[in-house]
């Protein structure tokens, strides 16, 4: 290994112990309810519940999971379709 390669491994392990800690708070934060990036995505979660079909409030079978699922793909295909492919 060359010195390049020693200097990759430390500035991860770095970075992964300085973001350790933030990260951590936050993880615990989300888990409790309490986190400022929920209020944030609420209206995303909301919107993809409704356009999959999920009611937030009803606990959820296999049956009816597999059945929003494949609903949601059906809605989203003809965006997916619509963007154009890149040519390499």
């Amino acid at each position: 290994m060359n010195a390049n390669g020693y200097f990759q491994l430390v500035f991860y392990f770095a970075v992964l112990l300085l973001l350790a800690k933030p990260l951590g708070i936050y993880m615990a934060e989300v888990y409790e309810g309490r986190s400022a990036a929920l209020r944030f995505g609420r209206p995303l979660e909301r919107l993809l519940y409704r356009v999959s079909g999920i009611d937030p409030e009803k606990e959820m079978r296999c049956r009816s999971g597999c059945r929003s699922i494949r609903k949601a793909w059906r809605r989203s295909r003809p965006i997916l379709r619509s963007i154009p492919r890149s040519v390499s």
